[in-house]
């Protein structure tokens, strides 16, 4: 009971969390406007980051690669680490680079970028229909199979929601023509914008 109802000790209904401010101003200000509507909500403050956690890293002799024969990230000298979960990620075709019309292919994943390289990995191993580098392969090279690089774009871990509304709109940004995405992924995702005459 004390772990879910903490914050009705004076007859509180819910709580908002708030992002720490200098002096707590913004807690402050949240709780004189709730105490003037007669809202029955407690502000709390979230924490920030400390400074030990700023300064220190907890294994500093960490590689900078994890060394899995496997990983397409690392093993193609990708940024970013491969054991984050809830990515999104581009795969290039570096014999093509970015700037040529489909050299890239954006994607997200609510597994790591190692896993889900792995399965792109495979899919290219077994030649499948389903495969964007193969398909690239055989549309732009002659079935040749290029070399490829995985760069982890974005890590969003749980926020599912923010995570493919990231895919989408880098997607619109580079416009479907211009990368190895199909159709269907354009569709799926599409992020309808407002636009503003003045």
């Amino acid at each position: 009971m004390k772990k879910n109802e903490w914050f009705k000790k004076d007859g509180e209904v819910s709580v908002l969390f708030v992002p720490p401010t200098p002096n707590s101003t913004l807690a402050k200000t949240l709780r004189e406007v709730a105490e003037k509507s007669e809202l029955k909500i407690r502000i709390a403050e979230r924490s920030g980051v400390s400074i030990k956690r700023k300064l220190q890293r907890s294994n500093p002799f960490k590689p900078k690669n994890c060394e899995r024969y496997d990983c397409l990230l690392c093993r193609t000298g990708g940024k970013e680490n491969c054991d984050a979960e809830g990515v999104t990620y581009n795969i290039e075709c570096i014999w093509c680079g970015i700037e040529v019309v489909e050299g890239e292919y954006i994607g997200q994943s609510s597994q790591n970028p190692y896993t889900r390289g792995k399965k792109h990995l495979q899919e290219l191993d077994l030649k499948l229909e389903k495969s964007v580098m193969w398909k690239h392969a055989k549309r732009k090279h002659d079935g040749v199979v290029p070399d490829f690089r995985m760069n982890v774009t974005g890590v969003y871990r749980r926020d599912s929601m923010l995570r493919q509304i990231s895919e989408a709109v880098q997607i619109n940004e580079k416009g479907l023509e211009n990368v190895m995405n199909d159709k269907s992924e354009w569709q799926l995702n599409h992020v309808p914008r407002l636009t503003s005459t003045t």
